[in-house]
């Protein structure tokens, strides 16, 4: 493993989650982890008490390759350990400045259902010195059925602490 990938490894993910809510008053989110041995997957889940916060998932795989995150509701992200998937940064750098994004409330997000079931999503991220940045999601095969009832519902998240 050379140095690039040892910044994401669970350790070091969890060591920036850890700064980042660092500096929220206590109490205002929680964190599980799982570490799953079958999958070689270690995840972390940040859970703000405020309902009207964007929870975060964040899935490392163990070998240090790749970071899996959903923000909010359902708006998937991928970051290699090469970084540069939504800024210039190294992929460490990037999984703070998407964590600091969250927990400080710069994230929105439109999501589309047919018959209950979330089809599509759309996440704009504002992150720090950037402009906004747009994650799209749709479910495989859903444009093959352009028909029928899509309703949309916009959420703005809020910080994890109050101001």
């Amino acid at each position: 493993m050379n140095d690039s990938t040892k910044s994401l490894s669970p350790e070091g993910v969890e060591r920036v989650i850890r700064d980042v809510v660092g500096t929220l008053v206590p109490n205002t989110v929680a964190i599980d982890v799982d570490r799953f041995s079958r999958s070689d997957m270690t995840s972390f889940w940040l859970k703000p008490v405020r309902r009207t916060a964007a929870t975060l998932t964040l899935a490392v795989d163990d070998s240090g390759d790749r970071v899996y995150m959903i923000l909010g509701r359902t708006t998937y992200l991928e970051i290699d350990f090469r970084g540069g998937t939504l800024t210039k940064a190294e992929a460490i750098e990037e999984i703070r400045l998407v964590c600091q994004a969250i927990v400080d409330g710069r994230f929105r997000e439109r999501v589309w259902t047919r018959n209950g079931e979330i089809v599509r999503a759309l996440g704009i991220l504002n992150l720090e010195g950037q402009a906004e940045t747009r994650i799209s999601y749709c479910k495989p095969w859903s444009f093959l059925i352009p028909f029928g009832a899509r309703d949309n519902q916009d959420y703005l998240y809020t910080p994890y602490a109050p101001s």
